[in-house]
């Protein structure tokens, strides 16, 4: 049995990395008001609790659409030869 490794490296667009920046600085910005409206006690736990799943839904939809975008790339790639 012949084991095969490859690596792959792919350079991400200009844009994928500006989406992916504005992504992490919105969720952790999010982060950082509920955990000050928490603390200051301002904000109801209800609104709280939505924001949350809102935001954690909303990242995770992020997350597999650029996974789906990565599988679609890698469906692309052909083997030309095997050493």
């Amino acid at each position: 049995m012949k084991t095969i490794t490859a690596s792959i490296t792919f350079q991400y667009s200009l844009r994928a990395k500006i989406e992916l920046l504005i992504m992490y600085v919105f969720f952790f910005f999010a982060c950082f008001m509920c955990l000050a409206g928490i603390c200051e006690g301002v904000i109801p736990y209800e609104i709280l609790a939505m924001l949350a799943m809102v935001m954690t839904l909303s990242f995770l939809l992020y997350v597999q659409i650029q996974n789906r975008r990565f599988c679609e790339r890698m469906s692309r790639v052909k083997v030309v030869s095997i050493d």
